[in-house]
């Protein structure tokens, strides 16, 4: 009779788990075949991961190749932060005194997220989260490269969709493209100096700005801007990430909306009663 006829539910259950494979292998010191070049940091700021690789930036998001060690170092430019991944054993904090590292190696695709540990906020559901992603060696050097050529592709980051959001969901009835209302003009806002009720101060730029943009459409009353009393209302659970990457396109395309890779965009403010002079 062959083995497999012969191999009991209770057995064959049990060695299922024995032939499963752990997602990842944790190291405190650098294994044998880990290469300098291999070396990942994380920043951690309040509400949000940066993840660099050279010159590379991603925000809340990281891709490891699989089956290559990778050397992750852990910092903090403001207080201490704690990445935790239950599901991979992963459990690492970091303070602006004490930075932390360590050597991981994936050992299967796939994707996680790591859970909020500190200043979750129920309006604010992504904050301080970080999704990761297993791929293989190819794939991941391809998801570094997509970040660091690929932000402006419009097919992937649609500032005209970006504009029927704000449309469709009558935001032009607080905010207009220069003049101020009750909340501030959009056409400048990507690139500008804002500045918070209490005096905190943010260049609307790179992945701080992606950060505040998030705030304000989740978490309004985390940066309350400066001579705008009254908070946007929050849209948790009516927007997603895709939506949300293309309301970011829309404010990097609105200063400069005629340039190719904001193709479309005009015509998509004019369907809307916003006019580009």
């Amino acid at each position: 009779m062959p083995l497999a006829s012969r191999t009991s539910p209770l057995l064959a259950v049990v060695l299922s788990a024995c032939n499963s494979v752990d997602p990842i292998s944790i190291a405190r010191e650098a294994p044998a075949t880990w290469a300098p070049e291999d070396t990942i940091y994380l920043n951690g700021q309040r509400y949000f991961w940066t993840s660099r690789w050279y010159d590379t930036r991603a925000t809340n998001r990281i891709a490891l190749p699989v089956g290559t060690p990778v050397k992750l170092v852990i910092a903090s430019d403001d207080r201490e932060h704690r990445l935790y991944f239950p599901q991979l054993g992963l459990d690492i904090v970091a303070s602006p005194e004490r930075p932390a590292e360590v050597w991981v190696t994936m050992q299967t695709a796939g994707e996680w997220r790591s859970r909020c540990v500190q200043e979750c906020l129920p309006e604010h559901p992504e904050a301080m989260t970080l999704n990761l992603l297993a791929l293989s060696p190819e794939a991941a050097d391809d998801w570094w490269k997509y970040e660091l050529w690929g932000e402006w592709e419009p097919e992937s980051r649609p500032a005209p969709h970006g504009a029927e959001l704000l449309r469709t969901r009558n935001c032009m009835n607080c905010h207009a493209l220069d003049a101020p209302g009750a909340g501030p003009p959009l056409r400048n806002f990507w690139g500008s100096i804002a500045m918070a009720s209490d005096g905190r101060m943010l260049r609307v730029h790179g992945e701080p700005g992606i950060a505040l943009i998030r705030d304000s459409v989740f978490a309004p009353t985390a940066f309350p801007l400066f001579g705008y009393p009254t908070p946007m209302p929050s849209y948790v659970g009516q927007l997603d990430d895709e939506q949300l990457e293309a309301i970011v396109a829309l404010f990097r395309c609105l200063p400069d909306p005629y340039r190719q890779t904001c193709e479309g965009l005009p015509e998509a403010l004019a369907q809307g009663p916003w006019r580009l002079d």
